[in-house]
């Protein structure tokens, strides 16, 4: 407990520091004050729980500070100490909810007496500030556990079953009201955020969501719906201009904190009853959305229509990919793609069916070249590509071309002689995004690395590092001319951690930088193309 002791007389504040028995009440600090205004400021910069103030000072007055603390809403047990026996000061005290009228002179039995009456009473105080948050945070949970639950389909029925359940959790629901769901998406992690934060990430998302719509509708909730996304539920009354700006707003705020993209999906306003249907209408829209974020979907009533998809043909992506022209390969189906978009008919559905059909196509090639596919790509990396690969289109992109070249390099050395020159060029050219030198590659053929280095040399005329380096650049030449990922993220799929490291070795070796190289193949590509169409 710490205590404030606020008077003008510079001795009468020496008098009752020495007569407070500080350790018998638990008193950890004593701060001084001889105005009201060095009282304010002490109450703002430090922690005070007991104020014994003087009435009459100069400059200001004991009961206007007693005011000004409750007006404030500083959790301070006041008490006065005074001179003035006047009813009237000790009316005014009562009022502005002073705990106690002690006057002067007090004996130091009075005072400390006064003083643990104040102590107790601040420790009641205390404990039931926290039994409230406690009682609040707990019926919170319960809120949203009530919520996801009524969100995914797990709790079914109509109002009255579901209003029965709701009394269980002591949630209050009233008949005939209206709920408008809206659901936040992140697309995708940025990559500063560790895996093991993400699962603080709804937290903050429901933080942001009660904080940024608590005055926009009569009531508001959140509820965990899926792995990288919450719902805003607003329930009651709400303005749907209000909504929009509050909309915006989270948007910015996610983006701010997080520096990553996020979508925003704005239902309809249905009973509760119906609220589970219209959730998944909306994790629907997400799943199907690959090509925007950062933006705000609005529910139409025809949302649910089929779309018909041009067809495509797989057999010339992968003759393209059994000659290791994997750049080729990757264009035709982006070329597709972008019709696709500009017809308004890219989403999640064609994605999947084309990852679908294109493993088909890929399992098929591979098999006549008596390779197991479910062996090639159940290594880590091939998993973490292909578990995101439908979220975004850049993501999809990127699967595509490791699908590709995977199945193109095993295709390639399968047909090639298995000399252990032959094995290191092939460990090399599926391993290019990992760190490696020649002492791995060595490793992996079971050689010693300096007789390999001699012996690659001898065969290829090329020493071994210089050809890792070189089938690195290629790599990064074929994503730079063929896809839209960003450099960096190249820079990372050929292996290397510094892009500065990655920059420098490309323009050294192709005499541009990655950008410049990027304008200008990337142009030739597309012409190459068409006339190949």
């Amino acid at each position: 407990m710490n205590v404030l002791v606020v008077d003008d007389d510079v001795l009468a504040v020496q008098g009752i520091i020495s007569a407070i028995q500080r350790e018998k009440l638990g008193i950890e600090q004593i701060f001084c004050a001889y105005r009201v205004q060095e009282a304010k400021e002490i109450l703002q910069k430090e922690k005070v729980d007991i104020a014994l103030c003087d009435i009459e000072m100069p400059r200001g007055n004991g009961l206007e500070l007693m005011e000004w603390i409750r007006r404030e809403g500083y959790m301070v047990i006041m008490m006065i100490l005074t001179s003035h026996a006047d009813f009237h000061y000790a009316t005014q005290a009562i009022k502005v909810g002073s705990f106690d009228y002690l006057l002067k002179p007090v004996t130091d039995e009075e005072l400390n007496t006064a003083l643990e009456k104040a102590i107790e009473k601040q420790r009641e105080n205390k404990h039931l500030v926290q039994e409230s948050k406690n009682w609040k945070k707990r019926h919170k949970m319960l809120e949203e556990r009530f919520w996801t639950e009524v969100m995914l389909g797990i709790v079914e029925g109509d109002w009255k079953r579901l209003n029965e359940y709701a009394k269980q959790k002591t949630i209050s629901l009233e008949e005939n009201m209206e709920y408008l769901p809206i659901l936040f998406c992140i697309k995708k992690y940025p990559e500063s955020l560790k895996e093991c934060d993400r699962g603080s990430v709804q937290f903050i998302m429901k933080n942001i969501g009660y904080e940024l719509f608590e005055k926009t509708a009569q009531r508001v909730g959140c509820a965990d719906v899926q792995e990288r996304g919450i719902v805003v539920l607003l329930y009651g009354t709400w303005e749907d201009e209000k909504v929009r700006k509050s909309c915006e707003a989270y948007l910015l705020a996610f983006q701010d904190y997080f520096q990553c993209g996020i979508s925003g999906y704005r239902g309809k306003s249905v009973k509760i009853e119906d609220l589970a249907k219209e959730v998944q209408i909306l994790q629907n829209a997400e799943k199907n959305n690959v090509t925007w974020e950062n933006q705000i979907w609005q529910r139409e009533d025809d949302d649910d229509r089929k779309k018909e998809y041009d067809p495509f043909d797989y057999n010339e992506v992968i003759r393209l990919t059994q000659g290791q022209q994997i750049g080729q390969a990757v264009y035709q189906i982006k070329s597709y793609l972008k019709k696709e978009q500009e017809q308004k008919k890219l989403d999640g559905i064609l994605l999947a069916k084309m990852q679908n059909d294109l493993l088909q196509a890929v399992y098929v090639v591979l098999k006549e070249a008596g390779i197991q596919a479910h062996l090639l790509f159940e290594d880590q990396e091939s998993k973490n590509i292909t578990s995101s690969a439908l979220l975004t289109l850049e993501d999809f992109e990127k699967w595509i071309f490791h699908i590709l070249d995977k199945t193109g390099n095993v295709i390639q050395f399968a047909k090639s002689d298995s000399s252990v020159v032959g094995q290191a060029e092939q460990y090399i050219r599926q391993n290019l995004d990992k760190v490696m030198g020649c002492d791995d590659v060595a490793r992996e053929v079971c050689m010693n690395s300096d007789y390999l280095s001699r012996l690659f040399k001898k065969e290829t005329g090329m020493p071994l590092q210089k050809y890792i380096n070189q089938k690195r650049v290629e790599k990064a030449q074929d994503l730079l001319s063929a896809t839209d990922i960003s450099v960096s993220t190249i820079a990372q799929m050929v292996g290397y951690s510094h892009f500065s490291h990655f920059s420098t070795s490309f323009k050294k070796a192709t005499q541009m930088s990655p950008m410049d190289y990027r304008k200008k193949y990337r142009k030739k590509e597309e012409e190459r193309y068409e006339e190949n169409a």
